[in-house]
């Protein structure tokens, strides 16, 4: 079997989307993420209690709800959530870990009850 070229990208999960949840109260993208939304310069960030799933959408600038999404490094996006995170009291336990998310009717949605092993 021949040799396999191991690609940095593949450590971060750069081939699927994936949003982590820092301490610091951001959430943050890596490109897949960031490409599935369509590149947008500013989301909306959404949460469906019932199903605990966190959603973030693209939005204008101009919408009164909208949070701009910033480049962190070559391959990661992050946003400010910290008062989203404590106006729905999500636990402190996602803290720090990344979940696998998924793109349905426009919506990125991030089911934190499975987080990606590292």
């Amino acid at each position: 079997m021949p040799f396999q070229k191991f690609r940095r990208a593949y450590a971060t999960g750069e081939h699927y989307p994936l949003v982590s949840v820092h301490a610091r109260g951001l959430f943050g993208f890596n490109t897949a993420g960031f490409e599935a939304m369509g590149e947008p310069e500013y989301v909306e960030l959404l949460y469906d209690d019932q199903r605990k799933i966190i959603g973030i959408q693209p939005a204008e600038v101009d919408s009164v709800d909208a949070y701009r999404l910033r480049k962190h490094t070559s391959h990661s996006y992050q946003v400010a959530a910290k008062a989203f995170l404590a106006f729905y009291e999500l636990p402190e336990s996602i803290m720090g870990k990344r979940f696998s998310a998924s793109m349905n009717d426009g919506i990125l949605e991030v089911d934190i009850s499975e987080e990606v092993s590292k």
